[in-house]
């Protein structure tokens, strides 16, 4: 009888020790699905605040390009912020006010974490975009226009009758001597051809109007379109011999042309 007794005793303590193994196990596996759940829903949120403060960045950065102030900075990277999901941003200067520094931020609930005391979770990521200087590139159209402090969304009549070289109409001739009309248009419908070019580098020039029908078909197919050209500060030489120097590169959208 006491021997039973012990026996009976002995097995109660055994399933006592399984009961609270099992409540270990619980909350490991709790703990570890909180971890891949909850901990790939934060990566997912940090990942959408740096979708957020880049986009952010890159508004104000342009905002800046443009020559605009502080208050149209704060709309453009509050509207790209917020429209990408973060519910808290901040943004400053950078660069010596040539870009933007921007930190968004988002706080969202977990799923499992909570069982464990964190019923919330923060993500946040910071980007930043600022102005450089472009010191050369490729892809140009030969034609040479004259530095001008120019203003974003004006219209500009690029030449005029008012030319500094007898000869000279802003063609510009990329592998010369000039080949004429031709090479002209294949030029123009190729930017390619242009190869890479630097701010400081003299380029020659391809004298007379040159507004042959090859000419005039090739600059129809940019009307309306974006073009990058080099600007000039200084020229020299006339007629054949005429080059330009180039003081760096700016983008229209070509609206029309008059030979």
């Amino acid at each position: 009888m006491y021997m039973e007794t012990k026996g009976i005793h002995a097995h109660q303590q055994e399933r006592g020790q399984s009961l609270v193994l099992y409540a270990l196990a619980l909350v490991v596996l709790v703990a570890m699905l909180a971890l891949g759940v909850d901990g790939g829903y934060a990566y997912a949120q940090r990942r959408r605040m740096q979708t957020a403060a880049d986009a952010a960045a890159l508004a104000g950065a342009r905002v800046v390009a443009l020559g605009q102030g502080a208050g149209q900075v704060e709309t453009a990277v509050h509207q790209y912020a917020t429209n990408n999901g973060a519910t808290d941003y901040s943004w400053q200067y950078i660069g010596g006010g040539r870009g933007v520094r921007v930190t968004a931020q988002t706080t969202f609930n977990t799923f499992f974490a909570g069982i464990v005391g964190l019923s919330a979770m923060t993500a946040s990521a910071t980007a930043e975009a600022s102005l450089d200087y472009l010191s050369a590139t490729g892809n140009l159209l030969p034609i040479a226009v004259r530095d001008f402090p120019f203003v974003y969304g004006e219209t500009y009549t690029l030449w005029d009758d008012d030319h500094e070289s007898p000869g000279a109409f802003g063609w510009i001739d990329w592998t010369p001597p000039a080949g004429g009309n031709n090479e002209l248009a294949e030029a123009i419908l190729n930017p390619s051809l242009s190869g890479w070019r630097q701010i400081g580098e003299w380029i020659n020039t391809q004298t007379g109007v040159s507004g042959s029908r090859a000419v005039r078909d090739a600059l129809d197919y940019w009307i309306g379109k974006h073009i990058t050209v080099p600007l000039y500060d200084q020229v020299s030489g006339t007629g054949n011999n005429t080059r330009y120097r180039i003081s760096g590169f700016a983008e229209f959208v070509l609206t029309g042309y008059n030979f």
